[in-house]
């Protein structure tokens, strides 16, 4: 049972109806309105949250595996811990969020606001996030493995310990203006800044020699 039911009563009723069911994945969250819940250590495998308000929800050590949070409003949410392999969180708004030591492994995550979260030591391994917002964000410390960036960062993003490989490229944003970052040059600047990252280059699509 979860510590605390979220406050409003259609979402509550959907998660009593769901645990009633004995279920283990599935829950069908989407488009509800989850603020005031405590989630921590939930398991809620292959489930449905698209659209739903998770702002400051604790999730911290759930169970996320292949969920679906797009366009899901996770701003200030707790997910410390949780397990988020596999997740898809297009669009979603992760603004504040602290996503220390979660692991993500192979989540994908296009046009995402990421701007002041926290994601200390997580585990980014074959992630993707594209044209998504990581402006003060905390990636210290963070595990890639042929991870896929395209974001934009600026003088708060913070990359110290960061280790492994990443495809893609980095939008720097300082003082209104914007400077591209990619391979060689990409893997410089993020060394000066603490990092020990290998920018990888695209591979060839078959047939292009």
């Amino acid at each position: 049972m979860p510590a605390a039911f979220p406050a409003d009563a259609q979402a509550s009723a959907v998660l009593s109806e769901w645990l009633a069911r004995g279920e283990i994945e599935g829950l069908d969250a989407a488009l509800l309105d989850w603020r005031g819940a405590n989630l921590s250590g939930g398991v809620f495998p292959v489930s449905g949250w698209s659209g739903a308000n998770l702002s400051g929800v604790d999730l911290s050590n759930a169970d996320l595996y292949r969920a679906r949070l797009e366009s899901v409003d996770l701003s200030d949410a707790d997910l410390r811990g949780s397990k988020l392999v596999k997740a898809f969180l297009d669009e979603a708004n992760l603004s504040n969020a602290v996503l220390a030591q979660a692991d993500l492994l192979s989540a994908e995550a296009s046009n995402v606001v990421a701007r002041s979260a926290d994601f200390k030591e997580a585990q980014l391994a074959s992630a993707m996030f594209t044209g998504s917002d990581f402006r003060g964000a905390d990636l210290s410390g963070t595990s890639l493995d042929e991870t896929v960036l395209r974001i934009t960062v600026d003088d708060g993003t913070r990359f110290s310990e960061m280790t492994g490989s990443l495809f893609g490229r980095v939008t720097f944003v300082q003082d209104g203006l914007e400077r591209e970052l990619r391979g060689a040059e990409l893997e410089q600047w993020l060394r000066e800044r603490g990092a020990d990252v290998t920018v990888l280059q695209p591979r060839r699509k078959p047939g292009n020699g």
